[in-house]
């Protein structure tokens, strides 16, 4: 049983859901990271705006939180269903720590 860091969305019916859910079923310890929680999508123009002004703090944010899930879960394994908002820094720690890294789909 491996204890796996998986990265990405949280909808349901999503990709990344169904495949962190496959691999709760073959036995794997499976925490889920949703990049949405942290940067979510906006539709109003006065939303899009208030989001484009706090972008960077809330891609800082999302990578802190991984690397505090990492340190805290200690998985076996990263695996990133898109990977999107992930900064190089993050991986590289990531790496530095020996967890190996996937990254699914694109």
């Amino acid at each position: 049983m491996l204890r796996i860091l998986f990265i990405g969305t949280n909808w349901y019916g999503s990709n990344a859901r169904s495949c962190a859910d496959g691999l709760r079923r073959l036995g794997h310890d499976a925490l889920d990271i949703d990049g949405e929680t942290f940067i979510p999508h906006a539709s109003m123009f006065t939303s899009r705006i208030v989001r484009r002004f706090l972008w960077f703090r809330m891609v800082q944010e999302f990578n802190k939180h991984i690397l505090t899930m990492a340190e805290s879960f200690q998985p076996d394994i990263l695996i990133a269903f898109k990977g999107n908002y992930i900064d190089r820094e993050t991986l590289r720690s990531l790496r530095l720590r020996g967890i190996p890294l996937l990254r699914g789909e694109r």
